[in-house]
């Protein structure tokens, strides 16, 4: 259900809501990679590419690795900002750390 209401949250852009509900969903154990996934693309969306690292640190301190998922939306971002350098290299880590791309990658 968390991970729902985050989703209508980044649906409607509604960042300062999404802010609020993912740290009671971390706060109370309740964030999985959805979670993370859900609150990148917002962040995305917006440009705000600068707060995109805290996230996937926090991932890892949670001990939850980031997805096809997660890094088709960073993939995606970087095509869209057209720095091809920066596509490719998340293609090459994500080669490293054994996620398979997938057809949208």
């Amino acid at each position: 259900a968390y991970n729902c209401a985050l989703e209508a949250c980044a649906t409607c852009g509604d960042r300062a809501a999404a802010d609020g509900l993912l740290r009671r969903m971390e706060h109370g154990g309740h964030v999985d990679v959805v979670s993370y996934n859900t609150y990148l693309k917002l962040l995305l969306s917006e440009g705000l590419t600068s707060k995109v690292q805290a996230v996937l640190q926090e991932m890892q301190l949670r001990r939850l690795q980031p997805n096809v998922v997660t890094y088709n939306s960073l993939v995606k971002d970087a095509v869209t900002r057209q720095d091809m350098r920066r596509a490719w290299h998340l293609a090459e880590e994500m080669e490293q750390k054994g996620v398979n791309p997938d057809a949208f990658t």
